[in-house]
């Protein structure tokens, strides 16, 4: 057993690290699969126990840094934001004989992949089908018995591969497995290696227990995989994660032993309770330090961040939390033409987390904070280099219902969520929000897929299962354009996958880092200090007018009007700090926060109808 002490609150303990491996895999090909709608004519459900679902509290000597804003939207059904291009809208998979359908998407420099309980396809990037497959006849060389539900697909930017994640549990023999899947190159088509590991042991050694709930995440020295771990009778022990190296899964031919590091019995922050549903991270960029995060399930006051040190050689686990607004469990769902609740996921992160320019951003489900009958989505940015909170924001409205979110993040820092959503007097159906990085504002919701009759699939709990997932993945060749799929209702009982991709085209969207932001007439630089109390120095340099000025001044040297001005979070003017023509030069300006309130704001210089914004922190 380890014991960590954490550098904001609390300690963490955990079991490990115990080394495990698989004695060699198999050389599979895609062009040797055909679907069969015969290998669906069984109808079949995935039933998943949960964790005991418990508020979790911590005692915090502060607050949390910043209050949450509560985003109450418009509903736009049939438009879309003026902001957004649409680029591609297809049908994903249809309804197959499992459900919840558990739908991911991942997507290369020429391909998309969708998983679903229990196939998977791919796509050109026109959506026209290329070849669909059944997972429980693609890993049936495997292990007998083989039954993969809940799959995850990622392309791994950094190594150009496709890697797959499916579990299996028979609990006939008392054992599980994850099946991993990795391609040869960044075609998805042709040559994958497979392998099964078993998820029934630490290290090597049996453990007595099945991994659920699985989250796969990957920087650019390993793959993680995280599980929730049972009882084969059904009651929740801990939650796990498994690293493996790339070099042993990353390989041209014939696939040998593969190894594994395991970390299990992982526990919160000050308390024995167990990290379940904690989340793997995609690592956008390289980082010396791999990151999983934390929200509790049931609904709580923080967040955590467990880091992973020295991963290659002797990896280690830590754990810094953050004080958050408290919030609460998410209630299930009401829908149009039925009593029957369509089930939320409770708080539980579903969908891994995305680091990109040293942040973290998740999304998940709460209940409203304005109207606690309802759910709503919960947006959060967390900076574990600077151990800070940036974003922290609820997103809902007075009659809907918002449950498994998906979010990916642009090249310019854009944060695009997709969610199911529905209402006493709406189907389910797909949509989305639009984050732009200049104002941290959420758009309005806005309609993908419209629901088209009531669900109501019971697994014997008194509810509809849906999810348990959705996914959200960046392209790989054009870090502009988000793809997403979503869940909606396509008839009665009966569910429907959608794949789109969306890019922002609204203006020059900059994320102000340590060193300058260009453009070819000015500059911006960060604030400085950031976090600041009370006071911060902005600088920016004018090099020469982006157009001919009416105004001459000191000899030949023309003048443009520069405005540098200030904005809360929810886009209200905090102040003017210029607003008058000026010579090309460099400037600095001060900001005094001391009648501010602590938070999240922005600041944008304009030259003329040109800007560029930083983001700052007031810390009181």
């Amino acid at each position: 057993m380890v014991l960590i002490s954490i550098s904001a609150k609390g300690q963490i303990t955990y079991d490990g690290p115990e080394r495990g491996f698989v004695p060699g895999g198999i050389t599979l090909n895609t062009d040797d699969y055909s679907f069969s709608i015969r290998s669906l004519s069984e109808d079949r459900r995935v039933d998943n126990p949960e964790p005991e679902l418990i508020y979790q509290h911590i005692d915090f000597e502060q607050s949390a840094d910043i209050e949450r804003t509560f985003y109450d939207l418009q509903s736009n059904r049939h438009g879309m934001s003026d902001s957004l291009i649409l680029l591609q809208s297809f049908q994903g998979i249809p309804q197959t004989n499992y459900n919840p359908p558990d739908d991911y998407i991942a997507v290369g420099p020429g391909h998309i992949v969708l998983v679903v309980n229990n196939l998977w396809r791919i796509f050109d990037k026109s959506g026209n089908i290329l070849n669909t497959i059944n997972a429980a006849e693609w890993y049936s060389n495997l292990v007998g018995n083989a039954n993969p539900v809940d799959p995850k697909i990622l392309y791994d930017h950094f190594n150009n591969r496709w890697l797959m994640v499916w579990i299996s549990v028979d609990h006939s023999q008392l054992r599980s497995y994850y099946f991993i899947s990795v391609s040869d190159d960044d075609d998805p088509n042709g040559i994958w290696y497979n392998w099964a590991l078993r998820s029934d042991v630490n290290g090597n050694n049996p453990s007595n227990n099945w991994g659920d709930y699985p989250g796969v995440g990957f920087d650019d020295k390993a793959v993680y995989i995280t599980s929730n771990q049972f009882s084969f009778s059904g009651v929740f022990n801990y939650v796990k994660v498994r690293i493996i190296k790339k070099e042993d899964i990353y390989i041209s031919s014939n696939p040998q032993d593969l190894n594994w590091t395991d970390f299990w019995n992982i526990s919160i922050p000050s308390s024995a309770n167990s990290a379940s549903y904690l989340r793997p991270t995609r690592m956008f960029d390289t980082s010396d330090d791999f990151y999983l995060f934390y929200l509790p399930n049931a609904g709580g006051n923080f967040c955590a961040v467990y880091t992973v040190k020295d991963v290659l050689t002797n990896p280690l686990l830590n754990a810094t939390v953050y004080p958050l607004t408290p919030y609460s469990i998410s209630p299930d769902a009401k829908q149009r033409g039925s009593d029957v609740l369509i089930q939320g996921g409770f708080c539980a992160l579903r969908n891994e987390p995305f680091f990109k320019d040293s942040v973290l951003h998740s999304v998940h489900c709460i209940r409203n904070p304005n109207n606690t009958s309802l759910s709503s989505l919960h947006y959060l940015a967390v900076n574990p280099l600077q151990n800070i909170v940036l974003n922290d924001i609820a997103i809902g409205s007075d009659e809907h219902y918002f449950f498994y979110p998906a979010l990916v993040v642009d090249k310019n820092n854009n944060v695009l969520i997709s969610y199911s959503r529905s209402s006493s007097s709406e189907y389910a159906g797909g949509f989305y929000n639009f984050i732009p990085q200049q104002t941290g504002i959420p758009s309005d919701m806005y309609e993908l897929k419209e629901g088209s009759g009531y669900f109501n699939r019971d697994n014997g709990s008194g509810r509809s299962r849906w999810g348990d997932y959705s996914g959200a993945w960046l392209d790989p060749v054009d870090s502009l354009t988000m793809w997403i799929s979503v869940e909606y209702v396509e008839a009665i009982n009966t569910w429907g996958t959608w794949v789109v991709s969306l890019k922002y085209d609204g203006g020059t969207i900059v994320e102000i880092k340590s060193e300058d932001i260009e453009t070819k007439s000015f500059e911006l630089l960060q604030n400085y200090p950031n976090p600041f109390n009370p006071s911060t120095k902005i600088k920016f340099t004018i090099s020469t007018s982006p157009y001919p000025s009416l105004y001459q001044g000191e000899g030949t040297r023309e003048r443009s009007l520069v405005t540098l001005k200030v904005y809360d979070v929810v886009g209200n003017e905090i102040a003017t700090l210029v607003n008058e023509e000026l010579p090309a030069g460099e400037y600095e300006v001060e900001y005094n926060g001391s009648e501010s309130s602590s938070g999240v704001y922005f600041y944008t210089l304009r030259v003329l109808d040109k800007f560029l914004s930083g983001k700052m922190i007031l810390r009181k």
